[in-house]
């Protein structure tokens, strides 16, 4: 039996000079808590645990790894995907003017009901004087997607940790709703070990009528 209750993938999707390596990055120096824990890394992914309500979930965020640079993102980035940053830089305008069209891109190579995303601003710790994009601006553009906004920091990495807990609740919320989804991130061992129980069951219901 896996040691996971569910397994989810979470995406980051911004232009690519946010920089969204340098997220991925600061998680692999998170201390060890009870509740959120680093748990490896491989290129352009990082796997962490996250303990909500009792459940043990993986969660893989992956980072398109330079892809974005030649706006040439292959639709297995997006494949299977629960979860999806929508990043950009408070001190860079032009990553935020570029939002829509990723938020379209997104929507191109995923079902709008079968993922959640939240929008980040990074380099929240800058002075006032050195943003370019105001929060008031950010927060309306979030309302505009209907979607929740959070500024987050490699320098205050607390803040990235509680916006993925935000998207790992929403997304074991949304699949508590949808019983297919539900059953999607559940670990692999485990879809195979029930399916192997179904089937016994179905053999045993053969049985009997021979």
């Amino acid at each position: 039996m896996s040691d996971y209750d569910l397994t989810v993938k979470i995406i980051l999707l911004g232009d690519y000079t946010v920089d969204k390596a340098k997220l991925l990055r600061a998680l692999k120096a998170l201390p060890k808590e009870q509740e959120v824990m680093f748990l490896g890394a491989r290129s352009g992914v990082v796997e962490m645990l996250f303990i909500r309500k009792g459940k043990r979930i993986r969660a893989k965020i992956s980072d398109t790894a330079g892809q974005e640079r030649f706006r040439s993102i292959t639709s297995s980035f997006y494949r299977g995907a629960h979860g999806c940053l929508l990043v950009f830089d408070v001190t860079q305008k032009a990553t935020f003017e570029s939002l829509n069209g990723w938020q379209q891109e997104l929507h191109r190579n995923t079902i709008a009901d079968d993922i959640v995303v939240t929008l980040a601003g990074c380099n929240c710790h800058v002075a006032s004087s050195e943003r370019q994009v105001a929060k008031k601006a950010a927060q309306e553009f979030a309302e505009y997607l209907g979607i929740p906004y959070e500024e987050v920091s490699i320098k205050l990495v607390g803040t990235l940790v509680k916006t993925l807990e935000d998207v790992v609740d929403r997304i074991v919320l949304m699949a508590s709703r949808m019983p297919v989804l539900s059953d999607s991130i559940k670990p692999l061992e485990q879809r195979l070990e029930e399916k192997q129980q179904q089937q016994l069951v179905k053999r045993r219901h053969c049985a009997c009528w021979y």
